[in-house]
């Protein structure tokens, strides 16, 4: 005997009573965990911050470390030693990120209880990354070092734009508050 969710009135039943004993639904029983969330999906701005966690965030990751490793021989030029290491690096990291966010949007679109942790825990890594990161390891080159801290400043505003913006709709929407609070 195992014990499963009503669909109805949200309450534990035995899989081998006739009926909710609550409120009387029929097919509560023959109803999993599982099976009552699977046939709900995002839509809308949840759909959307799918989409962003899993495709387009990745994609920016990766880009951004990719360009930055094919112009490696200009750096090499102004600073001989240790560029390729700090690149290697950031592109682990890059791909580390890319990766967890692909898992966050995952589990958000199967709605799955710890998606709200993960998706935090992405939009933190995320981040510490776009503001930490550049500040360590990215040197302006000589001569244009306003241009450094111009890109600097808008990379920074880009990133927690972002993290605001995904973090607020996680915690406050309607819907991700709904969504998840029927499990």
């Amino acid at each position: 005997m195992a014990l499963v969710i009503c669909p109805e009135c949200r309450s534990s039943i035995s899989t081998n009573a006739p009926s909710c004993p609550h409120c009387g639904n029929p097919t509560a029983p023959t109803l999993s965990n599982e099976a009552s969330s699977s046939g709900k999906r995002p839509h809308g701005w949840l759909l959307v911050t799918v989409f962003t966690f899993t495709f387009l965030s990745p994609a920016r990751l990766i880009f951004n470390g990719v360009n930055d490793f094919l112009h490696l021989g200009s750096f090499n030029e102004l600073y001989p030693h240790g560029w390729e290491l700090a690149l290697v690096i950031t592109l682990s990291i890059r791909t580390m990120i890319a990766v967890y966010g692909v898992f966050a949007g995952v589990l958000l679109w199967r709605l799955r209880p710890t998606a709200l942790t993960h998706s935090r825990h992405y939009l933190r890594a995320t981040l510490g990354f776009g503001i930490l990161w550049p500040m360590f390891w990215v040197m302006p080159l000589p001569g244009r070092e306003a241009e450094f801290i111009i890109s600097y400043c808008i990379g920074v505003f880009w990133t927690f734009s972002y993290f605001i913006a995904f973090w607020l709709y996680l915690k406050r929407s309607k819907q991700v508050i709904e969504a998840f609070s029927r499990q």
